[in-house]
């Protein structure tokens, strides 16, 4: 008597396909609302195709481009239990920041350091009180 061939579960191909660009689904949505009708309701595709994209864009950065209701984007991305892209901090090495004192001659210059929050230098051209400069900058207490 012949055995029967075993046979495999059917298994997911190894090559999904790609998630679209932001890009791409702009593009998308432009066609497709070039074409619609007065009154008609955002095809499922380009819903599931702009929620996709949120996996790599800030979902209020994804509802802007497209032009879609935040809100509504919002909850068809929480209905599909993805997270929402949370953007990487970046560590800075120098931030300038002028107020708009333009090139005043410095009186004094500050620099505090920290473990916890790196290094800080300050220059000022006005009094100040270095002092409390430096209760801000450690958390202290008065």
């Amino acid at each position: 008597m012949d055995q029967l061939p075993v046979l495999k579960p059917a298994t997911k191909t190894s090559n999904p396909t790609p998630r679209p660009t932001l890009e791409e689904v702009s593009h998308r949505f432009e066609t497709w609302r070039r074409g619609k009708k007065a009154g008609s309701r955002i095809p499922k595709c380009l819903w599931k195709a702009a929620v996709e994209v949120c996996a790599e864009h800030r979902t209020w950065q994804v509802s802007k481009v497209l032009g879609l209701s935040y809100n509504d984007l919002k909850r068809r991305v929480a209905g599909t239990g993805q997270t929402e892209k949370m953007p990487t901090p970046s560590k800075a090495d120098f931030v300038e920041v002028s107020m708009g004192l333009g090139t005043r001659p410095v009186l004094c210059s500050v620099e505090i350091e920290s473990e916890a929050y790196g290094k800080l230098k300050m220059s000022f051209s006005r009094d100040f009180d270095p002092v409390e400069l430096a209760r801000v900058f450690f958390g202290a207490r008065r």
